[in-house]
């Protein structure tokens, strides 16, 4: 916007001595038409040079005012894209104070109430996950080892008098989302989430079917909770 403004003030002094110039001509003009030009008289060449120069004047003055309004509609547009990133800003602001309490759920604080069983802690994150964020109706951390494509664990969560039956996601579809700039992709009927630890030679993939939540408004919490189902697996085992 610095820069816009800059280049319209730098046009705004140009045009300001476009209009001296012109100015200048017209007080000197009758010294320089003394005679006749071409089949022109003395009165007729002046009189023409004057409409000339007025003609100039005039098309200095439109380019003035297109280029202030579309500093203008430029400024217009850059508010409006400001106005609305501010309120993205305060409905996120807004998003994360109501899921600060499962947050703080997913420290160690689950580790204290897992008592010895490590099966427990994934499982609550999943309960978290699947539940209360996506509200589906279950769902599974694979974690897979990459160099072999294999999996070293898996973990299942399902609610109330809901049988899980074989999920046919395979590693090689899971694996697809390592090394990319997309940590989440869909497969058939399937939601996937990938733990950002790309470094990692096991992986940590959350799936889950669609449920009642809209996931891209909630995305960057399950991306939250399959990071800390990373870390508690580097932990655990």
């Amino acid at each position: 916007m610095g820069l816009a403004f800059r280049r319209c003030v730098c046009m705004t002094r140009t045009s300001r001595i476009v209009y001296l110039g012109l100015i200048l001509l017209l007080v000197i003009l009758p010294f320089c038409i003394t005679k006749p030009v071409l089949f022109f008289p003395e009165s007729h060449a002046e009189a023409l040079t004057i409409l000339i120069i007025l003609g100039l004047a005039y098309l200095v003055h439109l380019y003035d005012v297109r280029l202030k309004e579309k500093e203008k509609q430029s400024l217009e547009k850059k508010l409006e894209i400001s106005v609305e990133k501010l309120n993205d800003s305060f409905r996120y602001i807004g998003l994360v104070n109501r899921r600060l309490p499962l947050l703080k759920n997913l420290t160690t604080e689950l580790l204290s109430i897992s008592n010895g069983q490590d099966r427990v802690v994934f499982e609550e994150l999943l309960s978290i996950a699947t539940s209360t964020i996506a509200r589906s109706d279950w769902g599974i951390f694979r974690f897979v080892k990459v160099s072999k494509q294999t999996t070293v664990k898996e973990f299942c969560y399902t609610s109330k008098n809901y049988v899980l039956l074989k999920t046919r996601v395979g590693n090689r579809e899971l694996l697809e989302l390592v090394n990319t700039k997309e940590n989440f992709k869909t497969i058939g009927d399937l939601f996937v989430v990938n733990t950002s630890d790309n470094k990692a030679d096991i992986h940590c993939f959350l799936i889950f079917p669609k449920g009642e939540t809209n996931i891209e408004t909630e995305y960057s919490i399950l991306q939250a909770i399959v990071d800390q189902a990373q870390l508690f697996y580097k932990y655990l085992y």
